[in-house]
């Protein structure tokens, strides 16, 4: 029996307990890091005749060590932050005030629509400028070429200068302009026409991943939302009433829906496969957990410190002097089953670079971030200007659990530009929402 059927049971195992010291929390890290890896890990079961599947114990056995040293790390300092916070919860339980719609200037909406509409314009037009003319599906698959021939370490020209920094503002707008829609939803606010420009917004946010034949802006922004609307739940209705069951019947009909949404957006995007639904979404989701058994039989030697987890980081690094460039932004292919993949899970990256003690000190890390914001800032409060700071701040970083068992997105996230985009998002706020807009940098 392949040890995959353990991996399964085990993360199942994993799932629930998570919940139960999550105070049956559905949408807590922990328990959707278990909810994901579970999904994966049965699409790699379904997978093995037809992959060749040989799983290493080990792989298992780290993968698995792995995911309860996050769950612990986060209930540990949940338990730290709930005693401090004793007083504040018990008072809130039947306390929680009505939830009111955004009133936005509708000036302060075309404002942003408009700028963010010549910002994509004009990204559209450097990259025509860079590929050529032609077929728009061709040039958004080339382009996607040169950035993926960039990140490998080739000297090849790119879409660069003030561009890049003002899409920040399109893509902040996405988030920013989702939360007050989804807020807007829940305390039945009407205005018809606000929430439509709100919607232009979000269209508006992710066109500019299209360009570059990506989807993954749209599935972070898909997380954000999906927390968003959890977090703005239970602030209107108490943080004591469970939403699991409902979560669930919308998780389960998002991926009846998304699956094949993800694989037929292929041809919207200029690209194409000859593979069918469940082999192409079964390479997306399983892939990973079999080429990380892959890696732990046969490891990859590290050149730089730190290179595939902290990849941003290292550019800074480089930039100022102290330290090598990293080049393992994209990881080697494999081969898997009639294909090759080049994605390895949550664990790879750290593992690759600081050995099993190391990973488990940086997956504790990262899980300990997730907590103090979830359980320190979010979690039993109200909703206020705090509160909504750091759920969209949070919103924008919970794609980093949702992808858990396929990539580690330390390499993206520990950045600059993370830095950058999330005061944008804090800005765009209160500039449309008209809260805070005398900003403090220190946050209680």
């Amino acid at each position: 029996m392949s040890f995959l059927y353990i991996l399964l049971l085990g993360m199942l195992s994993l799932f629930f307990l998570s919940y139960l010291l999550s105070d049956r929390d559905i949408l807590s890290p922990s328990t959707m890091m278990t909810i994901m890896f579970s999904i994966s890990s049965l699409f790699a079961i379904l997978n093995i005749r037809n992959w060749h599947i040989d799983y290493n114990v080990n792989a298992g056995l780290i993968t698995l060590s792995g995911v309860f040293i996050f769950m612990l790390s986060e209930v540990l300092i949940k338990n730290l932050i709930i005693r401090s916070q004793k007083r504040v919860v018990s008072k809130q339980i039947d306390s929680e005030p009505a939830i009111m719609g955004y009133p936005i200037n509708h000036w302060k909406l075309y404002l942003l629509i408009i700028t963010n509409t010549f910002i994509v314009i004009w990204y559209f037009l450097k990259i025509r400028s860079l590929v050529g003319s032609g077929d728009i599906s061709a040039m958004f698959q080339e382009y996607r070429r040169m950035g993926v021939n960039q990140l490998e370490g080739r000297d090849v020209e790119s879409v660069g200068g003030m561009i890049i920094h003002f899409l920040k503002i399109v893509e902040g707008s996405g988030y920013v302009a989702s939360y007050l829609l989804l807020n807007n939803i829940i305390s039945h606010y009407k205005n018809k026409l606000t929430n439509s420009l709100l919607l232009v917004l979000i269209i508006l946010s992710v066109l500019p991943s299209t360009f570059g034949a990506g989807r993954t802006q749209i599935l972070k922004l898909l997380s954000a939302m999906l927390i968003e609307y959890y977090v703005l739940w239970h602030q209107k209705n108490g943080w004591f009433k469970n939403l699991s069951w409902k979560v669930i019947r919308v998780g389960l009909t998002g991926l009846l829906l998304g699956i094949p949404g993800f694989y037929y957006s292929l041809s919207l995007l200029g690209r194409s496969t000859s593979r069918t639904l469940f082999d192409y979404v079964s390479d997306y989701i399983a892939s990973a957990i079999v080429l990380f058994s892959k890696y732990v039989e046969s490891p990859v030697p590290v050149k730089v410190w730190g290179e595939e987890s902290l990849f941003s980081l290292l550019k800074i690094f480089n930039y100022l002097g102290i330290s090598e460039k990293s080049t393992s932004y994209n990881l080697e292919f494999r081969p898997l089953g009639i294909g090759l993949s080049n994605i390895y899970t949550f664990f790879r990256r750290p593992l690759h670079d600081f050995g099993l003690l190391g990973m488990y000190i940086f997956v504790a890390l990262i899980a300990i971030l997730f907590a103090y914001i979830y359980y320190g800032k979010i979690k039993y409060r109200t909703k206020s200007l705090k509160t909504t700071r750091w759920t969209l701040v949070y919103g924008y970083l919970y794609y980093w659990i949702v992808l858990s068992p396929i990539d580690q997105y330390s390499s993206a996230y520990v950045s600059a530009g993370t830095i950058i985009i999330l005061f944008v998002i804090i800005f765009l706020y209160s500039f449309l929402s008209g809260e805070g807009m005398r900003m403090r940098l220190r946050w209680k």
